[in-house]
This record gives C-alpha cells, sequence and structure tokens, in this order.
C-alpha cells in the first residue's frame, strides 16, 4: 500500500510535467485537474458499489487498471497523431485513472480499519503513516532520477510496467494468506494463531 500510495503523489507531479510536453497551455491546468478532482469525488460514492463487487480483490481490481493507465498515457503520447486527439486521449485516461484512485483511498482505509480493534488501531494507523512517508520519500527520489534520465511519457510506461509486475507478485504471495473464508486457511496456520492465543491468555493470567 505504501509503495502504491507514494507512486500516486509522484505521478501527480507528472502530470504538469505531461501536460508541458503535449505544450497544453497553462491556463487550462486549473481546469483539467478541477475537473480531474470531481470525478475522484464522484467516485467515492461508487466505492461501496466496487467492495460489494470485488470484495477481497477490490484493491487489485483498482490498482492494475492504474497502472494500466500509465502505460497508455505513456503509449498514446508517443503516437504520431493530431495533437489535440492525443491531448484529449490522455484526459480521458486521466479521468480512469482518478476516478479508481477516488475509490482507493477510502477503500485501503476501510482494509486497515477492518483488520483491527479499538485497541490497537491508532498504533497501527500511526506505524502505516510513519511507513508511508518513508516510503514516499524514497518513491519521490527515485521519481526525479527516472526524469534525469527518461522523458515523460516513457517514465510513465516504465512505472506502469514496473507497477504491474509488483501488484502481481504481491498478489500471488498474499493469494494463500489474506482473504480467504475460514475453512479455506490452512490447518497449520490455524493452529500457530491459536497457539500464540492461548500463550498470551496464559502470560495475562
Amino acid at each position: 500500500m505504501a509503495i502504491f500510495e507514494s507512486v500516486l503523489m509522484m505521478i501527480s507531479t507528472y502530470k504538469k510535467s505531461l501536460l508541458k510536453d503535449l505544450q497544453v497551455s497553462p491556463q487550462y491546468f486549473d481546469i483539467i485537474f478541477a475537473t480531474l478532482t470531481m470525478v475522484q469525488c464522484f467516485s467515492v460514492q461508487c466505492q461501496d458499489k466496487i467492495y460489494n463487487t470485488f470484495r477481497n480483490n477490490t484493491l487489485a481490481f483498482i490498482s492494475i487498471p492504474i497502472f494500466i493507465s500509465f502505460i497508455l498515457v505513456g503509449f498514446i503520447t508517443t503516437l504520431k497523431l493530431n495533437k489535440i486527439i492525443i491531448v484529449i486521449a490522455v484526459i480521458v485516461v486521466f479521468f480512469i485513472h482518478h476516478f479508481l484512485r477516488g475509490s482507493y483511498w477510502v477503500l485501503q482505509n476501510r482494509y486497515i480499519t477492518n483488520f483491527t480493534n479499538y485497541n490497537i488501531r491508532d498504533k497501527i494507523l500511526s506505524v502505516s503513516q510513519l511507513i508511508k512517508g518513508v516510503v514516499r520519500i524514497i518513491i519521490l527520489f527515485l521519481g526525479v532520477v527516472l526524469l534525469e534520465y527518461y522523458s515523460t511519457s516513457e517514465a510513465y510506461i516504465i512505472i506502469g510496467v514496473f507497477g504491474i509486475v509488483l501488484i502481481l507478485l504481491v498478489l500471488a504471495y498474499m493469494k494463500s494468506r489474506i482473504g480467504l473464508s475460514a475453512e479455506e486457511y490452512d490447518k497449520k496456520d490455524i493452529e500457530y494463531v491459536k497457539n500464540k492465543v492461548l500463550y498470551k491468555e496464559e502470560l495475562c493470567n
């Protein structure tokens, strides 16, 4: 989550750079970004429908299309088409990205609170924010370095490909560990958790 959120923050800075590369007048930036913000706010209202449809695969459903949108943006801007067509296509992809992004911010908080209780929630959120802050600094630094060697369009493609590979690896690793029904968990894992709980109860007594 920390890496994904940091990438979203970094891509936000890439947008202006990309629009400048496409020779979009700065006077249109506020209009474009205000519209994207409205799309993102609207998508928050759809987060319950998305969650109820995809359940444990919700974050995968959101994150993979977002990374695909990065690749599309990079690919579209390399095409030899009319500049206006390219700008319109890029903004449409931005709309898709922001629609999914809006739901993500709400749902990721729900995931954290769903797997915690009142007693430890504040501690987990504090640690989570600390980790996110450190990761954000690293990712933003790498994002700056990336632009030193590649164009903004190429950076979009690189981040998109890297992100999809990373997400797929994480999903493959977590498939047998999180989001299963009770009967789907390995008996050894259940016994291990039970023993841990019993051990803590003995210590408390």
